[in-house]
């Protein structure tokens, strides 16, 4: 009876190990970017360890003064169902169903930001509800924040004054083959005057 006892004891803990098992977190991350101020980006909200995903919802806070939202599309894992929502100035809504419900790793949306202004700008999770589409049964989540860190453009650098630029020296050489051009010329008009005189005193002296 005893080992009876222990068997079905041993049997019992055996059946209800899954459920007594944590359940694995669902990781939502949006890695960090680099944009220039003028520009659009797009940023990801990946997520990990995705199974039986049914329905998110994520509230995500951002700096209006550095992104200005400008659209949301489904990602590489293309969920069902989708709806955003600007709630206020830096604060973006987004929900989602799925059917079939999602599994694996891969990007759950792209947002698209234009940057308007320079600064590091910090994307936030401050809400997040996941569902399993199964029972309908609330997943744990891990969200990672991520940063958007925008650069001002960088303008052209006028020369500064008396700067010589890479043709400046065109017009000084044009001016001085001008000068050797006119000196060479000056230069044979003078032989050929010495020569014309030489031949008119000859002509002088012969008719002497």
């Amino acid at each position: 009876m005893r080992e009876t006892a222990k068997f079905l004891t041993w049997a019992g803990l055996i059946i209800s190990l899954p459920t007594m098992l944590p359940a694995v977190e669902l990781t939502l991350r949006i890695p960090p970017a680099k944009a220039i101020v003028g520009t659009e980006i797009r940023v990801p909200i990946a997520v990990e360890n995705a199974a039986d995903l049914g329905a998110v919802e994520i509230d995500l806070e951002y700096p209006p003064n550095i992104l200005e939202f400008i659209n949301l599309e489904p990602g590489s894992l293309k969920p069902g169902m989708l709806d955003f929502n600007i709630v206020q100035p830096g604060l973006l809504r987004i929900g989602s169903i799925s059917e079939p419900a999602l599994q694996g790793n891969g990007d759950l949306f792209v947002m698209a930001f234009k940057v308007i202004g320079p600064g590091t700008a910090s994307l936030d999770f401050r809400r997040v509800i996941a569902n399993e589409g199964s029972s309908g049964a609330e997943i744990a989540t891990k969200p990672e924040s991520g940063t958007v860190t925008a650069q001002a453009a960088v303008s052209a650098v006028p020369p500064a004054a008396g700067a010589a630029r890479g043709t400046d020296w065109m017009p000084v050489v044009g001016a001085v083959i001008i000068v050797e051009l006119f000196a060479i010329l000056v230069g044979i008009g003078l032989i050929l005057w010495r020569l014309r005189s030489g031949e008119t005193k000859h002509k002088k002296t012969r008719s002497g």
